[in-house]
């Protein structure tokens, strides 16, 4: 086992140091993953561009997440401030926890334990896309959620060397007719490990939808 968490850990930490070098030399970063079964598909693109802020250079994410050759949809972010964190950090890892679910975030190997984020559709509608933002750093995207179904995503506290942990978190999406839906959720803040894990239930009703 110790041997597997070690080759873990060169593997994740190998993707991440080519980000970080790419980046160095003014490229495009350029990740494309397929889930498990083939069905769905993440394509993440960071690139380096003409500065219109105080960075040095503008960061441009763009992530496009795909069912088969169809668009799901896009999100796309600019970050031109340099004292907001780079979005480089937020695609450190980028793994298929399902083969409807995937992760994108930091490494989370150093932590104590998971937290866990219960998707509940209380619907008669499938829920087309969902994405769960906890923390600044971290994210799931869970597709073709069906009617009456539910699912666990188990989430990194990420606490820091002051004991700080992430207590909140955002979610929105789009049933496959097209109605959206968001929310958001706040735990008890930790004042460290020794609190324990953190539990959320995240219920997807129709008078959520909009």
């Amino acid at each position: 086992m110790r041997k597997y968490i070690v080759l873990l850990f060169i593997v994740v930490s190998a993707s991440f140091v080519g980000v970080a070098r790419i980046w160095q030399l003014g490229g495009t970063y350029v990740v494309d993953k397929s889930s498990p079964g083939g069905k769905y598909r993440a394509k993440i693109e960071l690139r380096q561009e003409k500065s219109t802020g105080t960075r040095d250079r503008n960061e441009h994410l763009k992530i496009t997440y795909f069912n088969r050759d169809r668009i799901i949809y896009v999100a796309d972010w600019v970050n031109s401030d340099q004292f907001e964190s780079p979005l480089r950090d937020r695609i450190e890892t980028v793994e298929w926890v399902a083969d409807n679910v995937l992760r994108i975030g930091r490494v989370r190997l150093d932590q104590p334990f998971d937290d866990e984020l219960i998707v509940s559709n209380n619907t008669d509608e499938s829920l087309q896309y969902l994405e769960v933002d906890y923390g600044k750093f971290q994210s799931f995207h869970v597709f073709d959620l069906a009617p009456r179904s539910q699912t666990t995503l188990r989430a990194s506290p990420e606490f820091m060397p002051d004991h700080s942990s992430n207590y909140f978190l955002g979610y929105g999406g789009k049933t496959q007719t097209g109605r959206e839906f968001h929310g958001t959720m706040e735990a008890r803040q930790r004042a460290s490990p020794a609190d324990g894990p953190l539990n959320f239930k995240i219920r997807i009703n129709t008078t959520d939808f909009r």
